[in-house]
């Protein structure tokens, strides 16, 4: 059933990159680089997951979170987004799914600048 969830995930990347879903050395994680700079990136996925019928629920900048610290990391965010009338079908099946939603994709900008999104 997750993998059903997913599918929204692989089609708002496909929107961002121009081109499919590759997947990363982890078989459970699956990694696009962006054709858009890092704040359109995350603006496009914000707007996508919306238009799709999914609520953002939070994000959260972990860049940000870092320089409150003193501390200095890349353009790191995380889109935290779902969809109750998907997911409560789920944990109703298996409460302890719970763990997995909302769902979360992951947008940052690797060591050579580039932007990634990954899921």
């Amino acid at each position: 059933m997750f993998q059903m969830l997913a599918i929204p995930i692989a089609t708002m990347v496909i929107v961002l990159s121009g081109g499919s879903v590759t997947r990363a050395q982890d078989a459970d994680w699956i990694v696009k680089e962006s054709a858009a700079d890092f704040a359109a990136t995350v603006q496009v996925l914000q707007a996508e997951i919306e238009k799709r019928g999914a609520t953002v629920v939070a994000t959260v900048d972990h860049a940000a979170a870092a320089r409150k610290s003193g501390l200095e990391l890349p353009p790191t965010t995380v889109i935290i987004f779902g969809n109750p009338a998907l997911g409560t079908p789920l944990m109703q099946e298996r409460q302890t799914a719970g763990v997995d939603l909302p769902l979360r994709v992951l947008v940052w900008a690797d060591a050579g600048g580039k932007v990634q999104v990954g899921y």
